[in-house]
């Protein structure tokens, strides 16, 4: 059977972590046009332990949830590398106006 669709992460030339990913923001002029509401992990981790005792048949999921967020997700770019494209620019040069080609 065929795949319906391909889902790429077009990345640099190297793959991203998530926490890079933040970092950049962090640094650039980028201001979003909507609150952010920064959450210390600790709360983020006992939420979640709250709610998966609540929710007892989504434990392991809710559980996830927290361990997307405090491990350092790499945003895998094989496939699209695999296709041949060859991205000119970086995630910094877009985002710090650091035109590294």
């Amino acid at each position: 059977m065929k795949d319906f669709c391909n889902i790429f992460n077009v990345t640099d030339k190297s793959p991203c972590s998530f926490n890079e990913i933040i970092e950049t923001f962090k640094k650039s002029e980028y201001q979003p046009d909507r609150s952010v509401v920064k959450v210390p992990l600790w709360f983020a981790w006992m939420i979640t332990r709250v709610v998966g005792s609540l929710i007892k048949d989504k434990v392991k999921l809710i559980h996830s949830f927290y361990d997307k967020l405090a491990n350092d997700l790499v945003f895998d770019n094989k496939k699209m590398l695999d296709t041949g494209f060859n991205p000119k620019h970086t995630l910094k040069s877009v985002f710090l106006n650091n035109k590294e080609v």
